[in-house]
């Protein structure tokens, strides 16, 4: 027994030494596309605009330099670094997808990464180039210059953005105004620290003594700042800023930020004529339909309430942003994509409809792939009663109301989701063909996707459990909708049948539930059961053992 009781504490002991060697020989993947990953590019990208911005302004502005913010400026440092080696850490655990499938093997994705630039900035924006602190001390922020050599984690974000985003326009625009006040930054700091170095009144390009002055909070970080920016931005916009230079360097500075400036103007106008041109895309083509449309209805002398409904249809597409053909636009997308888009937008709405309900879900998904859009303007009639019935209808945006014949009554409303005429798909199993019962008509712009019986009878070929199961449910219905007469002539005990026959598969439903149920909880039992003798013979075993010593 004894021996029995080692045997099992080793065979643990080795499962748990197995699942250990398990998670340490195989870390996680990351994946560079994921949600994860993103939020730490938010994270590295943060420390990166904090060395971008904190180490110039420390190199030009000595109130920067103060000795009571030395432990301020080593605690973000340092932090920041810490961040620039988990940075390093997070690209190892990144698996590259190669044809979609996600990276199981960690050496290929590893092996890319270190024959990669990015790699190489890594590695010099980490160099500990600190230890020049115990040369020049540690208020000499140039020593951290290649900190900013990591500032490619910013344009990866700004990448990653534009394609989580559904704004990608705006972002571009804030990418550009970044980078257009990170360059103003760097300008106004080299100014400042020319007028530092020379000395402030030395001529009347640098900044007045400010220490001599009656108003000495003018002397503060902010105000010199400010005017160090705007120096900087005046340089940048114009060619000419109204000074005298009394050096050769201040001269070059000048030159240097006149020729930032002509770089930042042309790429400046030639990213905002890109960013128009995306932004007004959709009018021109809207405008070039418009056009065609009225020069059509000129030639063919269309009479004025048609040429007033028709603009009022554009400016409803106008309205709405409904500028191109969304199902041209998911032509792009695999089949098995657009099917997923469409059972997001669809699957729910068919789960509602009484005919469907508990259908296969394959046979949902290819009715919803054969459904087609349709566009009814504000007093368009649907159908009308009396109308042979072959589609049944979803409504996806607008209102529609069911009214009388000649129009004057309303007998309801239908509105977003809403489904009706599902029982004309089944005509195809019946002789004869029914008849719309109500007249639906449209009381705003109305889009609606219709299923064909035709559809409908393809699908159901492929499914015939599906089929089965769609006929005995839709016979109540096919009953009342196909022959009213025959419902009025029948006597007492055949509607009771009726009754009786509607009620039997919904009785047989019930009671497989409930007979699966019964099954459930009785395997259920029988594991709490098994569970019981194992904790009854360990019991014992343990028993015994105790005897024995």
């Amino acid at each position: 027994m004894a021996e029995t009781m080692i045997s099992g504490s080793r065979r643990r002991k080795s499962a748990w030494m197995e699942n250990l060697g398990y998670w340490f020989a195989c870390p996680v993947v990351i994946d560079p596309f994921g949600k994860a990953y993103y939020r730490w590019q938010m994270i590295i990208s943060a420390a990166v605009m904090y060395n971008v911005l904190a180490v110039p302004a420390r190199m030009g502005y000595e109130q920067l330099r103060n000795p009571r913010l030395d432990v301020l400026w080593l605690a973000l440092d340092y932090s920041c670094d810490f961040l620039y080696l988990s940075d390093i850490v997070w690209h190892l655990f990144i698996g590259i997808p190669r044809k979609g499938i996600p990276a199981a093997d960690l050496r290929i994705s590893r092996k890319q990464y270190f024959r990669s630039t990015q790699f190489k900035l890594d590695i010099l924006s980490i160099i500990p180039t600190d230890f020049l602190y115990f040369v020049w001390g540690i208020r000499m922020a140039a020593v951290r210059l290649n900190r900013l050599l990591r500032f490619h984690r910013v344009q990866e974000l700004f990448e990653r953005t534009h394609v989580h985003s559904t704004y990608a326009v705006y972002f571009r625009f804030l990418q550009v105004v970044l980078y257009s006040i990170i360059v103003i930054h760097f300008n106004c700091c080299a100014y400042y620290a020319l007028n530092y170095w020379q000395g402030f009144g030395f001529d009347l390009w640098t900044f007045p003594n400010f220490a001599n002055t009656t108003t000495p909070e003018e002397g503060n970080f902010i105000n010199l700042y400010l005017r160090s920016f705007q120096w900087a931005l005046v340089v940048l916009a114009k060619d000419v800023d109204g000074l005298v230079y009394a050096n050769w360097y201040e001269c070059v500075l000048r030159i240097f930020v006149t020729l930032e400036g002509t770089f930042l103007l042309g790429a400046g106008i030639a990213i905002a004529e890109h960013l128009l041109a995306a932004k007004n895309r959709h009018l021109e083509a809207y405008r070039h339909h418009l056009d065609a449309v009225k020069q059509y209805m000129a030639l063919r002398d269309v009479d004025e309430h048609m040429q007033k409904r028709v603009r009022a249809w554009f400016n409803y597409v106008w309205e709405q942003k409904m500028f191109t053909d969304e199902q041209a636009d998911l032509e792009i997308l695999p089949p098995i994509l657009r099917l997923a888009i469409a059972k997001v937008s669809f699957q729910d709405t068919f789960q509602r409809v009484k005919l469907f309900r508990g259908c296969e879900p394959q046979a949902l998904e290819e009715f919803i792939m054969r459904l087609e859009r349709h566009f009814y303007g504000p007093g368009d009639l649907v159908f009308r009663k009396g109308e042979v019935a072959r589609e049944m209808y979803i409504v996806r945006t607008g209102i529609l109301h069911i009214v009388s014949e000649d129009g004057s009554e309303i007998y309801g409303s239908l509105s977003q989701g809403s489904v009706f005429g599902e029982v004309s798909l089944l005509s195809g199993f019946t002789k004869v063909d029914p008849l719309r019962t109500q007249t639906v008509r449209s009381q705003s712009y109305s889009e609606l996707f219709t299923l064909s019986k035709q559809d409908f009878q393809e699908v159901l070929e492929s499914f015939p459990l599906a089929k089965k199961a769609l006929v005995e449910r839709g016979r109540p219905s096919g009953r009342m909708d196909s022959t009213p007469e025959e419902e009025q002539n029948k006597s007492p005990t055949e509607h009771r049948l009726d009754k009786l026959e509607d009620t039997t598969p919904q009785l047989n439903k019930k009671m497989e539930e409930a007979l699966a149920k019964m099954v459930e909880e009785t395997n259920e039992l029988k594991r709490h059961l098994a569970k019981l003798e194992k904790l009854d013979k360990l019991e014992h075993q343990l028993y015994m053992i105790d005897g024995v010593v």
